[in-house]
């Protein structure tokens, strides 16, 4: 079943209308039927192995909590250990077998495996919350019917956010009365992003990335941009459509997103880009790994170590990043250019410190504000190359046939898409700076002719595309 389906809309139209019809207290059941046949329809095979994980992590759970918490860790790794198992088989075998392959020259053939779809949002979820329990973070749920609800929230399930327990478990036990206007227009900017941004930028895109030595110039640079604004669309647009179905049955998701595109470094970027899977690297991998670190150091060499330490966490964390969104190395290489700017930036904060002040920049915060956005939009454009392309090889291959001068065809299809591009980033500053708040009145019959008019440009310029979402690969 695919989500752009008719068989999605009735079943999520059926669903919200159960919703409005059930008693608030048996609502829970309908959430947990709609989110088991949601992924039931979309890969069976695989909803046993989903359902004995959430047992497992349950009773885990259920049992570490019983337990002093000196004797937890080993029960923590063991968990970790069964929740994490059918990732690394179904996503890793491959990229194992093939590495082997390369490095030590054996004629190797790839497994035919068909990863679960939503493998590596679930799993990380599981693991989040049996670090919680294992640290006194959180309860453990009694309930299993409430914690493999939460496990298997269906709007979330595939693509994120990555939301905690703590955050998502009340609200599941006593939904609330559903915002309809805050989550139809979610939806619909969802629909925006995908179908009229995302997928035209496609168009450009993925013939360019496809064959570079036919587009060899300066569309490569465009299609690099391009595709940097695709994916930002095509995962914010899953992300608006998960906000708003889980308003629709009276749950408040997460916001995963904060106008990435206005970043103006690539630490600051990452607070804004797939916030809960930030924040999750951070809070279990990052900080416990540079506490683990600093713990073994002298108290007399910790303020020295600190920059030692604060590098190769950023390493790890970074490397962990790429490879959860994909089993090849050239994932790894995106996740390591990401490390490589932050660190670079941290050791020379004191240098650009005195370049700013020597240019006279510090006096003149447009200015530094735009070199900033630049330089960093260009790395971070960069850095996707890599993350589009099939291979590292790929990449390279790319990046070798970028130049600067114009090609003499396509020029047409690239204003068209440029304009598209151009019209959602000048949507989206707006947006960031919150003028559309100011200038549009909140009158209803005012948004009501607002949706009027962005059901009309959906219906116009919509992409008729079979693509699923981006995200729904890792």
């Amino acid at each position: 079943m695919s989500v752009f389906s008719t068989h999605t809309l009735i079943f999520l139209l059926l669903t919200a209308f159960a919703g409005q019809l059930l008693p608030r207290r048996l609502r829970p059941f309908l959430l947990l039927a709609a989110s088991i046949l949601f992924y039931a329809l979309i890969q069976p095979r695989y909803l046993p192995m989903l359902l004995l994980s959430c047992v497992a992590v349950w009773a885990l759970g259920r049992h570490m909590e019983r337990l002093p918490r000196s004797a937890r860790k080993s029960w923590l790794i063991g968990g970790i250990t069964i929740v994490t198992a059918p990732l690394l088989v179904f996503k890793y075998t491959n990229l194992f077998i093939q590495t082997l392959s390369d490095l030590l020259n054996w004629n190797l053939s790839p497994v035919r495996l068909l990863a679960p779809l939503g493998i590596s949002f679930f799993t990380f979820r599981m693991i989040s919350y049996l670090v919680d329990v294992s640290g006194a973070r959180c309860k453990a749920e009694p309930s299993l019917f409430f914690l493999t609800l939460h496990l298997t929230w269906f709007p979330q399930i595939l693509a994120g956010p990555i939301e905690r327990s703590k955050d998502l478990l009340d609200q599941l036990k006593n939904p609330a009365q559903p915002d309809l206007d805050r989550a139809l227009r979610r939806i619909l900017a969802g629909l925006l992003k995908k179908l009229v941004i995302a997928e035209r930028l496609a168009v450009f895109v993925d013939p360019v990335f496809r064959d570079p030595a036919a587009y060899a110039g300066i569309n490569l640079i465009f299609a690099a941009v391009f595709f940097y604004l695709q994916i930002y669309c095509d995962f914010a647009a899953y992300t608006d459509l998960a906000v708003g179905v889980s308003e629709l049955l009276g749950i408040r998701s997460k916001e995963n997103f904060n106008h990435p595109l206005a970043s103006r470094s690539i630490s600051e970027f990452w607070r804004r880009w797939h916030i809960t899977l930030s924040f999750w690297l951070r809070d279990y991998i990052f900080l416990p790994f540079s506490y683990s670190l600093l713990r073994r150091t002298d108290k007399w060499r910790r303020r020295a170590a600190e920059l030692s330490v604060y590098a190769l966490a950023t390493t790890v964390t970074m490397f962990v990043a790429g490879l959860w969104h994909g089993a090849g190395w050239n994932f790894v290489i995106w996740g390591l250019l990401h490390a490589f700017f932050m660190i670079f930036s941290h050791l020379s904060k004191r240098t650009r410190k005195r370049l700013r002040r020597y240019l006279g920049l510090q006096k003149r915060a447009a200015v530094n504000a735009s070199l900033q956005w630049t330089s960093t939009f260009v790395l971070l454009t960069l850095s996707w190359i890599f993350f589009r392309s099939g291979s590292v090889a790929e990449a390279l291959n790319y990046l070798g046939h970028i130049r600067l001068g114009l090609t003499g065809s396509g020029w047409v299809h690239l204003g068209f898409t440029l304009s598209f591009a151009a019209a959602f980033a000048l949507w989206e500053w707006g947006s960031g700076k919150g003028l559309w708040r100011r200038l549009l009145p909140e009158a209803a019959p005012v948004r009501v002719v607002l949706f009027a008019l962005a059901l009309c440009v959906l219906i116009v310029f919509s992409v008729d595309t079979t693509n699923e979402f981006i995200y729904f690969r890792f």
